[in-house]
């Protein structure tokens, strides 16, 4: 694996400890903020491997939908993981609930790693 595309991998690994020690600690909001971040750094790995152009004017879930959902490279529910990562990190301040931060950040963190994970074959 090209070393770029592993340096992201890297950053997504660190942040998803950085998830898991937020956790232990109690700042559930925090952890699901590193999360998103794992995965956004996961993805982008995988945009670079596969050489695909990202421009300004396209998403990453443009990208993602176009090059590896649609074609079936990749689970829609991997698609899905991201978005929800991505709204609990914008609505965390709605959430009330201390078993329900416990509950939503412990699931995003474990969802996570299996995006990574997925997103480490579609780099091979």
């Amino acid at each position: 694996m090209e070393q770029n595309i592993e340096k992201h991998f890297l950053k997504a690994q660190e942040a998803i400890q950085e998830s898991e020690a937020l956790i232990a600690s109690g700042l559930y909001k925090a952890s699901i903020g590193r999360s998103y971040n794992a995965m956004m750094q996961a993805i982008t790995a995988v945009i670079q491997a596969n050489k695909i152009r990202n421009d300004a004017k396209r998403n990453v879930y443009s990208i993602i939908d176009e090059n590896f959902i649609k074609t079936g490279r990749l689970n829609k529910k991997f698609m899905n993981y991201l978005r929800e990562a991505d709204h609990a990190r914008v609505d965390s301040g709605e959430i009330s609930a201390t078993s329900i931060e416990f509950r939503q950040a412990q699931m995003i963190m474990i969802r996570t790693r299996e995006f990574i994970e997925e997103c480490r074959k579609l780099c091979q």
